[in-house]
């Protein structure tokens, strides 16, 4: 975490979106990829999120990418291939966000400010959704595929635990931690993911969606869901 993002804050209010935006845009330019995988993975999201995966093909990909089509091929063995790679890279996308985020003293307020930062996704990185798609589109179509969207949602489904066991950790220096051992942390990591996707669909199709009332909403029912099982009262 740079310097100047070493703070301690007490609310979510104080982590700006600016932040998860820095976060996310770096990773997008194939012209700063570190390896030439890395330059075909960013290459090929941005061209699958903006023209769809069926009318995305290797010539456009390598030419987003700057590089020899043939270079596709020499990584990636088929466009299929490439899509579960890119998927599988898109997934992690979340983590970049979070990365530059200043640490949270409230577990509520970490919760609903991780939560919350979904919503930027979907203004900044509508093509994740497409990928998303486009991945399921594919693995309905070709029943090899679903081991590999399967495994690509399993770990989605970890760094959503992942936030909400930091969360609890935190509640729990003050609250019952045996009430919060009751807390169904998977059951509520894949919900969370769902609602996702469906929120992005939904704000994708209607430009006037409401979509940050829409997880304002979200994350109060979690944290209402979460506080009653901490035995905690509204502040």
């Amino acid at each position: 975490m740079a310097q100047g993002r070493a703070r301690r804050v007490a609310a979510a209010s104080d982590v700006t979106r600016a932040d998860g935006a820095y976060a996310l845009r770096t990773l997008l330019d194939p012209a700063a990829a570190e390896t030439k995988r890395e330059r075909l993975l960013r290459a090929a999201f941005n061209v699958i999120g903006e023209r769809g995966y069926e009318s995305t093909t290797v010539a456009r990909i390598g030419a987003a990418a700057g590089m020899a089509p043939g270079l596709v091929h020499y990584y990636f063995e088929s466009k299929d291939d490439l899509l579960v790679a890119v998927a599988d890279w898109c997934s992690h996308l979340f983590d970049g966000a979070l990365a530059d985020l200043p640490a949270l003293d409230d577990g509520y307020e970490l919760l609903r400010s991780r939560i919350e930062r979904v919503q930027d996704l979907v203004a900044l990185l509508p093509a994740w959704y497409v990928v998303r798609g486009d991945f399921y589109a594919l693995a309905v179509r070709l029943p090899a595929m679903r081991d590999q969207l399967a495994r690509v949602e399993a770990e989605a489904r970890e760094r959503v635990t992942g936030v909400i066991r930091q969360a609890i950790a935190l509640i729990g220096r003050d609250g019952d931690p045996a009430r919060l051992g009751r807390f169904d942390v998977d059951g509520v990591a894949a919900s969370l993911l769902a609602a996702f996707d469906g929120l992005a669909q939904q704000a994708m199709v209607d430009p006037s969606f409401d979509l940050p009332r829409a997880y304002r909403a979200l994350a109060d029912a979690y944290i209402a869901l979460l506080r009653n099982t901490a035995g905690a009262s509204e502040r």
